[in-house]
Protein backbone atom coordinates (compact mmCIF):
# COMPACT_ATOMS: atom_id res chain seq x y z
CA UNK A 1 0.00 0.00 0.00
CA UNK A 2 2.89 2.21 1.02
CA UNK A 3 4.44 1.24 -2.25
CA UNK A 4 1.32 2.55 -4.16
CA UNK A 5 1.09 5.93 -2.76
CA UNK A 6 4.82 6.82 -3.67
CA UNK A 7 4.03 5.59 -7.24
CA UNK A 8 1.04 7.31 -7.02
CA UNK A 9 2.98 10.68 -5.53
CA UNK A 10 5.81 10.32 -8.20
CA UNK A 11 3.05 10.23 -11.05
CA UNK A 12 1.37 13.15 -10.10
CA UNK A 13 4.62 14.85 -9.61
CA UNK A 14 6.04 14.23 -12.75
CA UNK A 15 2.54 15.27 -14.50
CA UNK A 16 2.88 18.36 -12.74
CA UNK A 17 6.01 19.11 -13.95
CA UNK A 18 5.45 18.24 -17.26
CA UNK A 19 2.27 20.70 -17.10
CA UNK A 20 3.86 24.18 -16.13
CA UNK A 21 6.83 23.45 -18.35
CA UNK A 22 4.47 23.04 -21.51
CA UNK A 23 3.02 26.28 -19.89
CA UNK A 24 6.20 28.11 -19.81
CA UNK A 25 6.86 27.36 -23.40
CA UNK A 26 3.61 28.48 -23.84
CA UNK A 27 4.50 32.15 -22.26
CA UNK A 28 8.21 32.34 -23.89
CA UNK A 29 6.62 31.69 -27.18
CA UNK A 30 3.86 34.48 -27.10
CA UNK A 31 5.93 37.94 -26.81
CA UNK A 32 7.91 36.79 -29.94
CA UNK A 33 4.74 36.29 -31.96
CA UNK A 34 3.31 39.22 -30.70
CA UNK A 35 6.51 41.11 -31.36
CA UNK A 36 7.28 39.83 -34.82
CA UNK A 37 3.45 40.88 -35.98
CA UNK A 38 4.18 44.08 -34.18
CA UNK A 39 7.11 45.31 -36.25
CA UNK A 40 5.49 43.68 -39.43
CA UNK A 41 2.64 45.94 -39.37
CA UNK A 42 4.78 48.66 -38.35
CA UNK A 43 6.31 48.56 -41.62
CA UNK A 44 3.18 48.15 -43.22
CA UNK A 45 2.51 51.14 -41.80
CA UNK A 46 5.17 53.54 -42.31
CA UNK A 47 5.76 51.88 -46.25
CA UNK A 48 1.85 52.89 -46.52
CA UNK A 49 2.04 56.84 -45.33
CA UNK A 50 5.20 56.95 -47.06
CA UNK A 51 3.38 56.11 -50.47
CA UNK A 52 0.06 57.98 -49.73
CA UNK A 53 2.58 61.15 -48.95
CA UNK A 54 3.90 60.70 -52.05
CA UNK A 55 1.16 60.37 -54.14
CA UNK A 56 -0.64 62.71 -52.54
CA UNK A 57 2.36 65.71 -53.42
CA UNK A 58 2.54 64.68 -56.42
CA UNK A 59 -1.35 64.85 -57.10
CA UNK A 60 -1.16 68.29 -55.75
CA UNK A 61 1.79 69.80 -57.62
CA UNK A 62 -0.49 67.69 -61.18
CA UNK A 63 -3.38 69.89 -59.97
CA UNK A 64 -1.83 73.22 -59.72
CA UNK A 65 -0.42 72.90 -63.03
CA UNK A 66 -3.82 71.58 -64.47
CA UNK A 67 -5.36 74.61 -63.14
CA UNK A 68 -3.14 77.49 -64.57
CA UNK A 69 -3.54 77.58 -68.90
CA UNK A 70 0.00 77.88 -70.48
CA UNK A 71 -0.12 79.98 -74.14
CA UNK A 72 2.39 80.97 -76.17
CA UNK A 73 5.77 79.10 -76.86
CA UNK A 74 6.05 75.54 -75.32
CA UNK A 75 7.32 75.01 -71.98
CA UNK A 76 8.08 71.73 -69.90
CA UNK A 77 6.50 70.61 -67.54
CA UNK A 78 9.75 71.43 -65.05
CA UNK A 79 9.84 74.85 -66.36
CA UNK A 80 6.52 75.45 -65.68
CA UNK A 81 6.15 74.12 -61.79
CA UNK A 82 9.21 76.19 -61.12
CA UNK A 83 7.67 79.58 -62.80
CA UNK A 84 4.75 78.72 -60.65
CA UNK A 85 6.80 77.45 -57.26
CA UNK A 86 8.70 81.45 -58.11
CA UNK A 87 6.09 83.67 -58.62
CA UNK A 88 3.88 82.16 -55.42
CA UNK A 89 7.15 82.64 -53.25
CA UNK A 90 7.72 86.10 -54.16
CA UNK A 91 4.48 88.27 -52.38
CA UNK A 92 6.39 85.62 -49.19
CA UNK A 93 9.65 86.58 -49.48
CA UNK A 94 8.02 90.87 -50.38
CA UNK A 95 6.41 90.37 -46.75
CA UNK A 96 9.54 89.91 -45.12
CA UNK A 97 11.69 92.10 -47.25
CA UNK A 98 8.45 95.04 -45.65
CA UNK A 99 9.22 93.41 -42.16
CA UNK A 100 12.65 93.67 -41.78
CA UNK A 101 12.94 96.65 -43.88
CA UNK A 102 15.83 95.29 -46.14
CA UNK A 103 15.38 95.08 -50.01
CA UNK A 104 18.76 92.83 -50.66
CA UNK A 105 17.32 88.98 -50.43
CA UNK A 106 14.63 90.07 -52.05
CA UNK A 107 16.51 91.97 -54.78
CA UNK A 108 19.02 89.33 -55.19
CA UNK A 109 16.63 86.82 -55.61
CA UNK A 110 13.76 87.72 -57.43
CA UNK A 111 13.99 91.59 -59.22
CA UNK A 112 16.18 92.64 -62.49
CA UNK A 113 18.70 94.87 -61.84
CA UNK A 114 18.40 98.14 -63.82
CA UNK A 115 14.70 98.19 -64.00
CA UNK A 116 11.78 101.23 -62.74
CA UNK A 117 10.42 97.53 -60.65
CA UNK A 118 13.84 97.63 -58.77
CA UNK A 119 14.08 101.60 -58.13
CA UNK A 120 10.66 101.96 -56.87
CA UNK A 121 10.88 98.60 -54.59
CA UNK A 122 14.38 100.34 -52.98
CA UNK A 123 12.40 103.35 -52.24
CA UNK A 124 9.10 101.73 -50.86
CA UNK A 125 10.11 98.64 -48.85
CA UNK A 126 12.19 101.36 -45.94
CA UNK A 127 9.13 103.55 -46.32
CA UNK A 128 6.32 100.86 -45.64
CA UNK A 129 8.94 99.34 -43.00
CA UNK A 130 9.02 102.44 -41.02
CA UNK A 131 5.20 103.01 -41.52
CA UNK A 132 5.02 100.02 -39.51
CA UNK A 133 2.94 98.54 -42.45
CA UNK A 134 1.96 94.10 -41.76
CA UNK A 135 1.19 91.93 -44.51
CA UNK A 136 -0.17 88.57 -44.26
CA UNK A 137 -0.31 86.74 -47.66
CA UNK A 138 -3.97 84.37 -47.48
CA UNK A 139 -3.82 83.07 -51.39
CA UNK A 140 -1.40 83.32 -54.46
CA UNK A 141 -3.23 81.71 -57.51
CA UNK A 142 -1.12 81.73 -60.81
CA UNK A 143 -4.09 81.97 -63.11
CA UNK A 144 -2.37 82.18 -66.61
CA UNK A 145 1.11 82.16 -67.97
CA UNK A 146 1.83 83.32 -71.56
CA UNK A 147 5.39 82.58 -73.09
CA UNK A 148 6.21 85.39 -75.11
CA UNK A 149 10.01 84.02 -76.57
CA UNK A 150 12.68 82.20 -74.95
CA UNK A 151 13.16 84.52 -72.39
CA UNK A 152 10.03 86.71 -72.07
CA UNK A 153 7.12 85.52 -70.00
CA UNK A 154 3.87 87.46 -68.80
CA UNK A 155 2.32 85.83 -65.43
CA UNK A 156 -1.35 86.79 -64.25
CA UNK A 157 -2.31 86.33 -60.88
CA UNK A 158 -5.11 86.42 -57.96
CA UNK A 159 -3.40 87.49 -54.72
CA UNK A 160 -5.48 87.79 -51.29
CA UNK A 161 -3.51 89.89 -48.73
CA UNK A 162 -4.32 91.44 -45.42
CA UNK A 163 -2.97 94.93 -44.60
CA UNK A 164 -2.73 96.02 -41.40
CA UNK A 165 -1.50 99.46 -40.27
CA UNK A 166 -2.18 101.80 -37.16
CA UNK A 167 -4.46 98.65 -35.95
CA UNK A 168 -6.67 98.56 -38.26
CA UNK A 169 -6.49 95.44 -40.58
CA UNK A 170 -7.62 95.69 -44.56
CA UNK A 171 -8.19 92.42 -46.75
CA UNK A 172 -7.32 93.59 -50.53
CA UNK A 173 -7.65 91.03 -53.90
CA UNK A 174 -5.20 91.98 -56.26
CA UNK A 175 -4.98 91.11 -59.73
CA UNK A 176 -1.80 90.78 -60.98
CA UNK A 177 0.19 91.26 -64.31
CA UNK A 178 4.30 90.15 -63.41
CA UNK A 179 6.39 90.38 -66.44
CA UNK A 180 9.44 87.85 -66.01
CA UNK A 181 12.78 87.24 -68.00
CA UNK A 182 13.66 83.86 -67.70
CA UNK A 183 17.70 83.42 -67.80
CA UNK A 184 17.32 80.38 -70.17
CA UNK A 185 20.18 77.81 -71.06
CA UNK A 186 19.14 75.64 -73.24
CA UNK A 187 18.35 71.82 -72.52
CA UNK A 188 19.42 72.65 -68.65
CA UNK A 189 16.54 73.84 -66.78
CA UNK A 190 18.23 73.18 -63.53
CA UNK A 191 20.71 76.11 -64.42
CA UNK A 192 17.68 78.35 -65.50
CA UNK A 193 15.99 80.98 -63.49
CA UNK A 194 13.87 83.94 -63.34
CA UNK A 195 13.50 87.46 -62.52
CA UNK A 196 10.75 89.57 -62.28
CA UNK A 197 11.38 92.96 -64.52
CA UNK A 198 7.47 94.75 -63.48
CA UNK A 199 4.45 94.13 -61.93
CA UNK A 200 1.54 96.11 -62.91
CA UNK A 201 -1.83 95.33 -60.83
CA UNK A 202 -4.92 95.15 -62.89
CA UNK A 203 -7.68 95.24 -61.45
Amino acid sequence: MKKWKVISSICLATALIAACSNDSEKTSKEPAKTEAFTTDSHKTTQSDQTNQSSSSSTQQSENVSKKTAVSGQKMTKIEKQKLINFIEKYPVEYVKAIDSGDFTPLANEYIMHDTKLYEDLLAAIPKKHKQGIKLQINKVEVTSIKRNSDTDITVDTKEIIDETQNGKTNTKQFLRKYKVFYNYVEGNDAQSFFQISDIKDIN
